[in-house]
C-alpha cells in the first residue's frame, strides 16, 4: 500500500492513517517548506492544514490540496493556531 509520500506495506499504512485521523495539523518551519518546494501544493499530509513559521510569506504558493497558513508572529503562535484549527 502507498501513503504518500510513504511507500508503506499494509499494517504500518494502517498504522499511520490512523495517526494522520488523529494529527489534525500540522506545524512546520519555512526552511522545510523551501526545501520541498511547498510540496507541490501537496503539504507533506495533503489532507490537513499547514501552518508555516516564517518571517516572511512567500510571493507565491502552490495550488492543491493543501491549505497553507502562513505564520509570521512565531512558533508558539503557529502552534495556538494549529491548535484552534485541529479544534483541541
Amino acid at each position: 500500500m502507498s501513503v504518500p509520500p510513504f511507500k508503506l506495506d499494509k499494517a504500518s499504512a494502517a498504522v499511520f492513517e490512523e495517526l494522520i485521523d488523529t494529527i489534525g495539523t500540522v506545524v512546520t518551519g519555512r526552511r522545510t517548506y523551501d526545501i520541498a518546494n511547498g510540496w507541490g501544493g501537496n503539504g507533506p499530509l495533503p489532507r490537513l492544514p499547514l501552518f508555516v513559521v516564517t518571517h516572511h510569506v512567500p510571493d507565491q504558493v502552490p495550488q492543491g490540496e493543501s491549505r497553507y497558513t502562513f505564520v509570521t508572529d512565531g512558533v508558539e503562535s503557529a502552534v495556538a493556531q494549529a491548535a484552534a484549527a485541529a479544534g483541541r
